[in-house]
């Protein structure tokens, strides 16, 4: 791939030559609701893009994040219901986590690359290498708001 101009200053990114369109847009598509399990993440893409009356045309592409997808696949871990193992003990405290979530991050793994103070970089199960398996504690509340110390996995 060749940049267009020979250098790029702070206001001109450089475009790629060849490609269809110079230019890149950005979009939120508004109108996505919370996702909840069972719903259907393309449905509800496709009723936001109606929603401000665009159209997909070739070469574009739709960036979704992961949480999106593990809600409607109702990806939800109460770690108050797990129970840690002697394992999870003890890399715990090397990584100054709590053992429920080291418990989960172990079970999602297939191998341990690295532990540090508030981080393990793991082989998740579906091969990607990648911080605390992917376990995602933010917003992670399933619908209905039930107690627990919830997380969400990877899709």
């Amino acid at each position: 791939m060749q940049r267009s101009g020979s250098e790029n200053n702070g206001n001109q990114r450089g475009a790629l030559r060849g490609s269809s369109s110079e230019e890149l847009t950005l979009r939120v598509l508004p109108n996505v609701p919370l996702l909840m399990p069972g719903d259907n993440v393309g449905k509800l893409i496709i009723q936001s893009l109606e929603s401000i009356d665009l159209e997909l045309k070739d070469n574009d592409v739709i960036v979704v994040a992961s949480k999106i997808v593990s809600r409607a696949e109702n990806q939800f871990v109460n770690l108050d219901e797990l129970i840690a193992s002697p394992a999870a003990f003890g890399l715990a405290s090397k990584a100054e986590k709590d053992n429920k979530l080291v418990e989960q991050i172990l079970r999602e793994s297939n191998g341990v690359s690295r532990i540090r103070p508030g981080v393990f970089i793991v082989r998740q199960r579906l091969g990607l290498v990648c911080a605390n398996a992917g376990i995602d504690a933010s917003n992670a509340k399933p619908p209905g708001d039930p107690e627990g110390n919830w997380v969400l996995l990877l899709p």
